[in-house]
């Protein structure tokens, strides 16, 4: 039986079962061998993004530039800058 029909009969205790299940066996890989992600540079996240912007892939444009790149705000980043601008 698919996990849709299972869905749709109410058999939802199954299939939370199941899905602890795999995310247990999951993390315990990964516990085991912890993937070590290059990080990109912020030239490279940018060169990236205008492509996928250029092909008219604009989520995954935004998503490259969302996901990757730190926020430049901190907490004190407002008080810094009315005191600038004040």
């Amino acid at each position: 039986m698919t996990r849709a029909k299972a869905f749709l009969k109410g058999e939802c205790k199954s299939l939370w079962n199941k899905c602890r299940s795999q995310s247990v066996a999951r993390q315990e890989k990964l516990a085991q061998a912890p993937q070590t992600a290059t990080t990109r540079r912020t030239k490279q996240v940018d060169v990236l993004a205008q492509k996928y912007a250029r092909a008219g892939n604009l989520s995954n444009a935004s998503q490259t530039i969302c996901s990757t790149l730190k926020p430049a705000l901190k907490l004190d980043t407002l008080d810094k800058l009315m005191a600038k601008n004040l």
